[in-house]
């Protein structure tokens, strides 16, 4: 059996919140690639209701025929992220789904998924002009809840009997 004195108990003790937050970035990062994974997912299906979170209404007709006309796409794929050919400029940069980033900041131990593309947006929330809501994000992050619970509880019980 290993003995431990008291000193060299309090050193261990001293030094552990750096060893946590340095088990819970990896932890932050491992969830947040988890949950950008997950949105990007949903894409090229309509999806049914997640928790609070409606399913994806369908696209109109006219939609359809547009997607079809401008963009290439070959069906009813919603938000495939296909833009009319000229179009992938400074407001559409790339395809939507290619949109989500995901970023870890581990002197504040935050980790954001989301896009800065506009149509992601509409898309999330709907607009007043008749876009409806077919939120991706935070779905994503519903259904990932309990993985990233159970990954930052063994992120920090890593870091805690690993100093011992």
């Amino acid at each position: 059996m290993r003995q431990i004195t008291f000193s060299g108990l309090m050193a261990k003790m001293v030094a552990m919140p750096e060893k946590i937050e340095a088990g819970v970035a990896i932890g932050l990062t491992k969830c947040a690639v988890e949950v950008q994974k997950t949105a990007v997912a949903k894409f090229g299906e309509y999806q049914p209701a997640v928790g609070p979170y409606p399913e994806w209404q369908l696209l109109t007709l006219d939609t359809l025929h547009k997607k079809m006309d401008l963009a290439g796409a070959n069906g009813p794929d919603p938000l495939i992220g296909h833009y009319p050919p000229g179009e992938q400029n400074s407001i559409y940069p790339v395809p939507l789904k290619q949109s989500i980033t995901m970023e870890v900041d581990e002197a504040a131990m935050i980790a954001q998924v989301g896009t800065n593309d506009p149509v992601g947006e509409w898309q999330e929330f709907g607009t007043t002009r008749g876009i409806p809501p077919r939120p991706f994000l935070r779905p994503a992050l519903y259904e990932k809840e309990d993985f990233i619970k159970k990954t930052l509880d063994e992120a920090i019980g890593l870091a805690l009997f690993s100093k011992f």
